[in-house]
């Protein structure tokens, strides 16, 4: 981080960003370091909106960015009824609606793309606005969850649940014995894990 501070006061950087700091590292981050972040990219989507985070950057300066604002076309999400009815209100897309969602939210999208037509449409958000109640429609789809997509596989080939926890018969491995730190938790300690 220092070189990178270091770059951002001889010329070299025009801002300097992170991606993934939730909540508790970006509050540590924002209080160890030079030169403020400009930036923090983080999984937002309308199934994922993350309000706490979102709150967190906005009192430390930090523009909040979404990283995959399409949830990767899981959850049906392109042929989600609440985004279609909404989007068909205005003659837009589900994707061009959540779009326009996140940047009335105040959080800033990069949606990506290779084929130009869809770039084209991606860039057509701005001549319209959301409703409040529209806007409450797409909030209401929010599951409340602020992680990265899980599930994550580790080594041993177990999927990891959203706490990062593999729940097994026995034993219950920690995210950590994925990095090959054989950090082993009797069943007895599972409660503790979670």
């Amino acid at each position: 981080m220092r070189k990178t501070e270091e770059a951002y006061r001889a010329g070299k950087r025009r801002a300097i960003g992170v991606s993934t700091f939730y909540p508790g590292r970006l509050i540590d981050l924002c209080n160890f370091v030079e030169v403020a972040h400009a930036v923090n990219q983080v999984e937002t989507h309308a199934f994922r909106q993350q309000r706490s985070a979102h709150e967190t950057m906005v009192k430390y300066g930090v523009q909040h960015e979404s990283w995959g604002p399409f949830a990767e076309g899981r959850k049906d999400f392109f042929s989600n009824p609440a985004l279609c009815e909404t989007g068909a209100k205005y003659g837009k897309s589900s994707a061009q609606t959540t779009l326009r969602f996140l940047l009335q939210t105040s959080v800033v999208v990069m949606a990506k793309t290779v084929r130009r037509e869809r770039m084209e449409e991606n860039l057509n958000v701005f001549d319209f606005s959301l409703s409040d109640e529209d806007m409450r429609s797409i909030s209401a789809l929010d599951e409340g969850g602020e992680h990265i997509f899980l599930p994550l596989r580790c080594r041993r080939g177990r999927v990891l649940d959203r706490a990062g926890i593999i729940k097994a018969e026995e034993e219950a491995y920690r995210y950590d014995d994925c990095r090959g730190k054989q950090a082993v938790r009797r069943q007895r300690r599972h409660s503790a894990l979670l």
